[in-house]
């Protein structure tokens, strides 16, 4: 793909400026509710493998939000602040009532 051929208005992008920059620091919380909302928008997509590029600063809040239930290594393997340029793996499996209405 090149960026002319990627359709960012079904991101809700469809101008170039960043509506979700701020001068100030966004708190833990607010990102987790929107790391939360892009996987509940990632469960919509027909796609089987999707590349997400990243600040490691998201994924962990992403990352965070999940794994309270697994074996406490995992846990603390995917809990972890990513290193730069690091590539990860993960499965996304959804619970019933987890995809938006």
């Amino acid at each position: 793909y090149t960026m002319d051929s990627i359709d960012f208005d079904q991101f809700g992008y469809s101008e170039e400026e960043d509506r979700h920059w701020t001068p100030e620091r966004e708190s833990d919380d607010h990102v987790t509710e929107r790391a939360i909302s892009f996987c509940q928008w990632l469960a919509t997509r027909p796609e089987t493998e999707i590349a997400v590029v990243t600040h490691s600063s998201w994924l962990k809040h992403l990352f965070r939000a999940f794994g309270e239930q697994v074996e406490h290594r995992d846990q603390a393997n995917l809990h972890r602040l990513a290193g730069n340029a690091e590539v990860r793996s993960v499965c996304l499996a959804l619970h019933r009532g987890f995809y938006p209405k």
